[in-house]
């Protein structure tokens, strides 16, 4: 890696959770730091690192704009509030519907080009694209694969806010998390003055579509590398959700690097919200088990969330014994009723999003102010 050097005392590192439409959250923590503080985001931090939309969020508060610095957080946000049903077209799409409340009969769906074929319109008033998406983890078929949704919706609202821009060309350096779909390895793409051995200088919107390309939602990206090797790229939450611990061995590379290895790391770590739950591993005892594999089925989905936020917590629990006071993690618990759903940018529940993150800003307002007066003054 080649850093980039700057003069700051400490090392301020932003680091933004994975999450979908969820973005909303971490997105309006980042308006109201700006508002505190009177500075962009790219002003407050020296490295920003990211995980699927924390790594959309971390390219779009780096990218330069026409106006020769990054958009402002308030604006970012509106790629969520705006544009979100583009990008999740079937997000909020019941199977069965009811015409009476706008509804068709397999539920609402995106409509068609004006060139569609007679089989395609015939698909499409059968609830096609409706049914797929409920089929879709169990392997679908086409171009597409196993995605519920095509990438055209994402991709052009990356075009449209990165344009060809390069990572190198983000205003600080910033990491992107994705993962090799077919060997598990992790797959970092780099900018702002740090480059990776195997991605190169990537362009900011394959960066960004590499790391929030979640299986079952998205196709995977195919990337060719610097050694000319086509991967093909999943979403980063499959290796790093939270990516903070990117963030932090890289700020202490840059210190090493540059001669600075005896400066502190701050550390701001921002979740995407979590599902309340009465729920835990704790209750699944021999007796709920019995020794009966079958009986597992109604255990997995209390295994899974061990196996996907397990490893987070320790990662979290490591930083903040490492950073102390250092390490800020800001993080979310949905109220009952608020679904986590990641692809679900109806109006509806986009709105509700909103009014958490809003509660979340006014809940925690002398913190965000405190974080604020400490970051500029860094």
């Amino acid at each position: 890696m080649i850093p980039i050097i700057t003069e700051r005392d400490p090392m301020r590192v932003l680091s933004i959770d994975g999450g979908g439409i969820r973005g909303i959250l971490p997105a309006t923590i980042l308006v109201a730091l700006e508002q505190q503080s009177g500075r962009r985001i790219h002003e407050l931090f020296d490295l920003i690192v990211g995980t699927s939309t924390g790594g959309i969020l971390a390219i779009a508060l780096t990218c330069p704009t026409a106006a020769g610095r990054p958009a402002t957080a308030d604006d970012i946000r509106s790629l969520y509030v705006e544009h979100g049903e583009s990008i999740f077209p079937l997000g909020d799409a019941p199977l069965v519907g009811l015409p009476a409340k706008g509804n068709w009969l397999l539920g609402t769906r995106t409509p068609l080009p004006a060139d569609a074929t007679t089989g395609e319109k015939i698909a499409h008033f059968m609830g096609n694209q409706n049914v797929r998406k409920v089929v879709a983890a169990a392997g679908g078929t086409g171009a597409q694969g196993n995605a519920r949704y095509p990438a055209d919706g994402l991709e052009a609202q990356l075009q449209q806010r990165f344009g060809e821009h390069l990572m190198s060309e983000a205003v600080l350096p910033i990491a992107v998390v994705s993962c090799n779909f077919d060997t598990g390895a992790p797959v970092v793409f780099w900018g702002g003055g740090i480059s990776g051995p195997a991605t190169g200088d990537a362009r900011m919107k394959h960066a960004a579509r590499a790391t929030s390309a979640a299986p079952t939602f998205f196709p995977p990206l195919g990337y060719t590398t610097v050694q000319k090797q086509t991967i093909r790229c999943v979403d980063g939450g499959l290796v790093a959700n939270d990516p903070a611990i990117v963030g932090y061995t890289a700020a202490l590379g840059i210190l090493s690097a540059t001669g600075r290895s005896g400066e502190r790391v701050h550390l701001v770590s921002l979740g995407t919200g979590i599902a309340a739950t009465g729920e835990s591993l704790e209750r699944l005892d021999a007796e709920q088990i019995g020794g009966d594999t079958r009986s597992w089925a109604g255990v997995a989905p209390f295994l899974m969330k061990a196996f996907t936020t397990g490893s987070g917590e320790l990662v979290r629990e490591q930083l903040a014994m490492a950073l102390g006071v250092f390490y800020v993690r800001i993080q979310t618990v949905l109220p009952a009723g608020i679904s986590p759903a990641m692809d679900d940018a109806s109006p509806a529940h986009v709105r509700q999003l909103l009014e958490v993150a809003e509660a979340t800003v006014r809940d925690r307002h002398s913190q965000i102010a405190g974080l604020a007066d400490v970051l500029v003054s860094a």
